[in-house]
Order: structure tokens, then C-alpha cells, then sequence
């Protein structure tokens, strides 16, 4: 089973940033590492777990750690740029890095961009070309990245969650909104909570009496900071987890279900098919030949000619 991948890097800044055409790369996973994709040209569809989106030139999509996912090209040519880097080798330069996660969906928006979008586009533009100098130049790319992350941190880490087609909730970005900062850290406090302790039977009267709140404010809050209520919260990271486990192991789906704390397999069942629109039976399956077939990927690279003037538009954004 390869389906996570290990990175190496060859620079002490624990980072690597390349431009390649993409074909096929199946699905995998990086325990520690942060990936952002970046299109430069042509389209590109993703696969974040179970769910898809579509990618044009000019968006980003980043895939935090632990995320399983596939990218597939369309069409004949596309250029793609990805950065890959080791969270925990920043967490001491940014204490708040260790449980962020964070979230570019400019696929979903039209353009033109909010700026920060921009700033995020000029960032690894030129954190690629500084990537390609020959020495390598160390401090000046942790500088970058410490760069890139304050601009993560300050602006793609706030989200919630919408309803989509068919009824399946999506994680979506939340503008920073300043003035609202300390209403919106409970809820991402809350998040962390049940990230942490979905195995357990965690109650809302419960984690009101941690808060020290009333039942009732709490999940008016949690519904109104974060589009889903507690209940749906708990169902979504135990799902999350158990479509985690589905794919990086050979346990039944019995197993999974009582792993993550849901009462047998049926109940996962039905709160899997409510998130991802199908049976973990089916997800493990539509994943098997990435798993278990022969290697896959399908990748080309770039002439350094081609890359060169996509590049430099994203160096003198509006």
C-alpha cells in the first residue's frame, strides 16, 4: 500500500517548490507536510478526499496535512506549480501553525481575486524562481516561507461550512473579519476539541460546561460561527478520520466505525454517504486501484521557456 507519500528535501528550509504538467498523480497523503497547487495554465481536477472540485489557471488549492488527495489533468497540456512543506519544522517560528488549517477556494469565487488571493499568487511565484537559483539559497527561502505562512495564517485559516449541490456540506473561506476575531477563535477552539476527542462520547452539554456557557448559546454559536451544529460537527471529523483509516489501512469497516466512535457500521454508513455521497464500502473501492495497482503517475516536465512568462504575470499583480 504506497498511499502515503514521504517527501525529501534538499534544502535546510524544509521546503520544495517545482512546475511540472500533470497527467495523473494518484491518491496519497502527507502525515506533515502542507501542499499548495497552483495552475498556471490549463485546468486541473482535484480530489480532496472525497470530494472534487475543478481548478483553472490563476487558483490555488492547498491540502493540508492528512488530507487524501488526487489530482487529474484536463485535457492535453496544463502547468502546474506545487509547494510542498514541513509544518512542523515552522511551528516554533509560528506557535499557532500546529493546529491551522487552511483553506484557498478561488474556484469558487470570480474574478477579479480579493487581494490577498493576489498576495498568495505573487508569494509562490517568487519562492519558485528564488527555489530554482543555483546555490541554493537557504535563508532567503525561510524567509519566503515565514513570509508565505504569516499571509496563510493572517488570511486562509478562518472558514465554515456551506451547503452545496445535493445537500453535502463544503468547507469554504471566511474573509478575515478583524473586528470579529475573538467571536470566531471559540469556534475554532471548539473544532480542535472534537478534532481531538471525537473518540469519546462527546455531548454539547458537555463541552458547554467547558466553555461555560449555556446549552442553548452554545449551539445558537456554534451553528451560527461555523454553518453546522454540534452534532454535525462531531459526524463530520469521525467520518473524516474514518475515511482517513479506510485508505491507509486493511481494517474492517466495523472496526472503523467503532475506532471512531460511531455505534456499528451502519450508523457510519449513513453519516459517511450524508458527507461524501457514498458508502465507505464504495470509497474504498473508487481508491483501490491507487492503492493496491502498480505505480501510476503521470507526469511531464516543463521547459524552463514556457514556465518563465507565467511566472512573471503573478510578479506584478493588481
Amino acid at each position: 500500500m504506497n498511499f502515503q507519500e514521504h517527501i525529501t528535501y534538499r534544502s535546510t528550509s524544509h521546503m520544495r517548490c517545482m512546475v511540472e504538467s500533470l497527467s495523473y498523480y494518484p491518491f496519497h497523503i502527507h502525515e506533515n507536510d502542507v501542499e499548495l497547487t497552483f495552475v498556471l495554465k490549463g485546468e486541473l481536477k482535484i480530489h480532496d478526499s472525497a470530494l472534487h472540485h475543478i481548478l483553472t489557471a490563476g487558483d490555488i488549492y492547498v491540502f493540508n496535512a492528512n488530507d487524501p488527495h488526487k489530482l487529474v489533468g484536463i485535457g492535453t497540456e496544463n502547468i502546474i506549480l506545487r509547494l510542498q512543506f514541513h509544518k512542523p519544522s515552522y511551528q516554533c517560528f509560528f506557535p499557532n501553525l500546529e493546529n491551522a488549517y487552511f483553506v484557498c477556494d478561488s474556484f469558487s469565487i470570480p474574478e477579479p481575486f480579493p487581494n490577498e488571493i493576489y498576495q498568495l499568487q505573487n508569494c509562490l511565484a517568487r519562492i519558485y524562481l528564488l527555489y530554482q537559483e543555483e546555490p541554493l539559497k537557504n535563508l532567503q527561502l525561510e524567509a519566503s516561507m515565514k513570509e508565505l505562512l504569516a499571509l496563510l495564517l493572517g488570511e486562509f485559516q478562518y472558514y465554515t461550512y456551506k451547503k452545496k449541490g445535493g445537500g453535502i456540506s463544503g468547507i469554504v473561506r471566511r474573509a478575515n473579519q478583524h473586528h470579529d476575531h475573538q467571536y470566531f477563535q471559540r469556534i475554532y477552539r471548539i473544532i480542535d476539541t472534537i478534532c481531538l476527542r471525537y473518540r469519546e462520547k462527546l455531548t454539547l452539554e458537555k463541552m458547554a460546561k467547558e466553555e461555560f456557557l449555556s446549552v442553548s448559546y452554545l449551539s445558537r454559536y456554534i451553528k451560527e460561527a461555523s454553518g453546522l451544529t454540534f452534532s454535525e460537527l462531531l459526524s463530520l471529523t469521525r467520518c473524516e478520520e474514518a475515511e482517513r483509516q479506510l485508505a491507509i489501512s486493511n481494517r474492517s469497516v466495523d472496526q472503523i466505525a467503532s475506532d471512531v466512535g460511531f455505534a456499528n457500521r451502519k450508523h457510519l454508513a449513513v453519516q459517511f454517504r450524508r458527507w461524501f455521497n457514498q458508502t465507505p464500502t464504495e470509497y474504498r473501492r473508487s481508491i483501490a486501484q491507487d492503492l493496491y495497482g502498480p505505480p501510476n503517475t503521470k507526469r511531464q516536465p516543463v521547459d524552463y521557456r514556457q514556465i518563465r512568462p507565467l511566472i512573471y504575470a503573478y510578479l506584478d499583480q493588481p
